[in-house]
């Protein structure tokens, strides 16, 4: 059994005991469908989605361990040629805006140029 704390689209705010066995939940306010039971093809997906999160992690250190090993390649030259391929290597400083800092310091400004826009967001986390 889970404890579900959530708010529904409506704005209503409810805290349940939640069984596997209830399947659905309904909101209290407005009667949309706020829980629905989770077909097996959807918990494929899911885990196709963890798998393939899983392989981008791999790839993604192994890509960062290549890129390491050729500028190992390098041994110290800005500039590498060989058959194939002209590799260049360089440093660079680039700058961030602290959009943090900048909201504590000026709370005004920073809310006149900024706005909503909506989105969607996934969740996904073992029961």
């Amino acid at each position: 059994m889970a404890v579900i704390d959530i708010k529904c689209e409506c704005g209503h705010g409810f805290k349940k005991n939640f069984n596997k066995e209830d399947e659905i939940l309904f909101c209290e306010a407005c009667g949309s469908l706020v829980i629905n039971d989770l077909a097996s093809e959807v918990e494929d997906k899911i885990d196709r989605v963890n798998e393939i999160k899983a392989e981008i992690a791999k790839l993604e250190a192994e890509k960062k361990k290549l890129d390491l090993d050729i500028r190992i390649g390098l041994e110290g030259a800005p500039i590498g040629i060989g058959k194939k391929y002209q590799v260049k290597y360089s440093s660079y400083v680039t700058k961030r805006f602290d959009n943090k800092k900048f909201k504590e310091e000026h709370e005004e400004l920073y809310n006149k140029y900024t706005y909503e826009s909506p989105g969607d967001r996934i969740t996904i986390k073992e029961v």
